[in-house]
């Protein structure tokens, strides 16, 4: 059974600190730019110009790789050294670390901002969805007979003997 002093990590050397520091920054940065692609993402979904959303992704999918390595470089770095990120561990870690203690309240800000965004976002593209699947209900579940336009674009009374799917 561990004691109390041995579930506190002690202070990491300072080259060490510098280095979770820089970790942490690059990590910011990247919840930053993260942050900026999503609200890019809501603009988009909120106006007419969907077919940017493509690209979008894609640039948005390599910056969340992105944050996964480096949140990997950061977890990794400070398991090398035995701590874990239990908030008692943390607490310690940070005591004699203010600046850094605040930066990593910043990452972890950004984070959470990220992840409320995230879900706006997923919320309106439901949305769209969802009223997509309403419009093509009623379009597929018009008469048979409804009025169609003809290679002229004059209205015709009715699509004839051809059902929709054959050739």
């Amino acid at each position: 059974m561990r004691t109390a002093s041995e579930s506190r990590p002690s202070a990491l050397p300072a080259p060490l600190m510098d280095q979770l520091a820089q970790l942490i920054q690059q990590e910011s940065s990247g919840f930053a730019r993260f942050l900026e692609l999503l609200g890019e993402e809501k603009n988009l979904l909120c106006s007419t110009r969907t077919d940017q959303l493509t690209a979008l992704t894609e640039e948005k999918t390599r910056q969340y790789l992105q944050l996964q390595q480096m949140a990997d470089a950061r977890i990794g770095l400070l398991a090398r050294h035995g701590i874990r990120l239990e908030q008692t561990q943390l607490d310690a870690l940070f005591q004699n670390a203010p600046a850094l203690h605040a930066a990593w309240d910043e990452m972890l800000d950004l984070a959470q901002r990220a992840q409320k965004l995230n879900q706006m976002n997923g919320h309106l593209i439901l949305a769209r969805m969802q009223h997509t699947q309403r419009a093509l209900g009623v379009l597929l579940s018009a008469p048979e007979q409804a009025a169609v336009y003809g290679p002229d674009g004059q209205s015709r009374a009715g699509a004839g003997s051809r059902h929709w799917g054959s050739a």
